[in-house]
């Protein structure tokens, strides 16, 4: 059976989240993979625990991984994006070196098909893998103000397919953190500005089924059935009732510790 990889960034206040994702996507493994989930951030023991027993009887483990808090002190924050948000960058240095690939996932996700469509995504020589945004972060204002060639994309950073041996050998991650430490008034959307100023030829481009953002249905870019269904922005489907996605996240909630 294949081997899948899979990580998030999480801390107590979306530890549950975490938990609904992982499950989404265990719920849909047709291909019975054996998944291997890493979460990076400092969640409490009793957080970590009602992961590990919502996960039990599924071909699955995960490992945690403690972030210092002082890893990223200074760094620019925006809007509500927190400085978890950077510790994906991480993920080359915590993870086992025999890892050559991880799919990264955002906490706000249901994965609704089978994961290893994802996984066996050919990156063919790419430092990652990602779905075009189509918010504001992506306009040709903001391509201006971070140096992006205006032909170049904008990818949305909550679905990756990263390669970890090619972000090892060129030491990618410390060049997109050493951006985001240099140039924080050119930042919004934070680490992800960061990561497509240093990778904007980089990268390959998913289809949007792949990462089927919020703001899709805003400008009535409808996908039928995506893989993946992302809530972008402030507005969740745990927070609003109006959500027009708000049953898929509830759907697998049920199969959490938290379902009550």
């Amino acid at each position: 059976m294949e081997n899948i990889h899979i990580a998030a960034v999480s801390n107590d206040i979306y530890a549950k989240h975490t938990a609904v994702m992982f499950i989404s996507i265990l719920e849909n493994n047709k291909s019975n993979s054996n998944l291997h989930f890493y979460i990076v951030g400092n969640l409490s023991l009793e957080n970590q625990m009602k992961i590990r027993n919502s996960l039990a009887g599924y071909p699955a483990d995960v490992v945690f991984f403690p972030v210092d808090k002082n890893r990223f002190k200074g760094f620019k924050l925006y809007g509500y994006f927190k400085k978890e948000a950077y510790y994906r960058l991480l993920l080359p240095e915590v993870l086992d070196e025999t890892i050559k690939k991880v799919i990264y996932l955002d906490s706000d996700i249901i994965v609704k098909h089978d994961i290893i469509g994802l996984w066996n995504v050919n990156l063919n020589n790419h430092f990652l893998a990602a779905v075009q945004d189509l918010g504001s972060c992506a306009s040709k204002a903001r391509k201006r103000v971070l140096s992006i060639p205006r032909r170049a994309g904008y990818f949305n950073s909550g679905v990756l397919v990263i390669d970890l041996e090619k972000w090892r050998k060129n030491n990618t991650a410390e060049r997109v953190i050493q951006y985001a430490k240099k140039n924080p008034r050119k930042l919004r959307s934070i680490d992800q500005d960061a990561m497509n100023a240093v990778l904007y030829n980089k990268w390959l481009k998913l289809h949007p089924t792949w990462n089927y953002i919020t703001v899709r249905i805003r400008k009535r870019k409808i996908i039928k059935n995506p893989a993946i269904i992302h809530f972008t922005g402030p507005k969740k489907p745990w927070k609003s009732h109006r959500h027009p996605l708000r049953y898929e996240y509830f759907r697998y909630l049920k199969s959490t510790k938290w379902d009550n």
